[in-house]
């Protein structure tokens, strides 16, 4: 058993659905990632961590050893920025979920049952593209080849945007202008939603502007046979 999920706060308590996306795509995939047990939060950066840098370092540590040497694949982008920003102080090696879809992708299209064709905005989200370029790789590109994997179609739109969820509640105006621009550009591109692997991405795109947007989860959970509806938890 070498991997354990870190689910973080924001997914469990309010997108539920993503998590059951999640653990429906692991079992799926034969990926043997239990749960860490008593999780405590990461102070995600955007707002715990300037508050205390001590405190930040001592989540992350306290969450390094529940991971006993086990990699953490994070569900939630801002976790994984946090504890793969701490990684050196911690020693854990961190990744997120949608990096763990494209170490098995192979196993994704083996097991896809239905492909939706759906052409979809590419939208990995500030803190999943920052943490794949330190990891190497390109956010973009992963989410891409993972899009395709599962049998719709990615639609890469304007580069380096941003959802405007980090100054969501400090400046709200200037949250609205950067998420409106966003939903400008994919509404322009003529996608029929938007995918992404953050969750306040997810949040400000669906619940806030009412635009459609999919976590990737969901999109190769469905593609996989996933028939839960997880309508309830979108607001498009």
């Amino acid at each position: 058993m070498t991997d354990i999920l870190y689910r973080g706060c924001t997914v469990p308590s309010r997108l539920p659905h993503i998590e059951a996306a999640v653990k429906y795509v692991l079992e799926k995939i034969g990926a043997n990632v239990p749960d860490m047990e008593n999780e405590v939060c990461c102070m995600e950066p955007v707002g715990l961590r300037p508050m205390s840098l001590e405190a930040w370092k001592g989540a992350a540590a306290i969450i390094a050893g529940k991971a006993a040497g086990r990699r953490i694949v994070s569900i939630c982008d801002g976790c994984t920025i946090s504890l793969d920003s701490a990684s050196w102080h911690t020693g854990s090696e961190v990744i997120g979920f949608m990096e763990l879809l494209h170490e098995r992708i192979d196993d994704i299209r083996r097991e896809v049952m239905l492909e939706s064709g759906l052409k979809l905005a590419l939208f990995p989200g500030c803190h999943c593209e920052a943490v794949c370029e330190r990891h190497g790789s390109s956010a973009v590109g992963i989410l891409s080849d993972i899009v395709s994997a599962a049998g719709a179609i990615p639609v890469r739109v304007k580069d380096s945007m941003c959802c405007g969820g980090g100054v969501s509640g400090v400046n709200d105006e200037l949250s609205k202008k950067i998420r409106e621009e966003a939903v400008n550009v994919f509404a322009e591109s003529g996608v029929d939603a938007v995918v992404t692997s953050c969750p306040f991405c997810f949040v400000q795109f669906d619940s806030v502007a009412r635009f459609r947007t999919y976590h990737v989860a969901e999109i190769v959970a469905t593609a996989m046979g996933w028939g839960a509806d997880a309508s309830s938890y979108h607001r498009a």
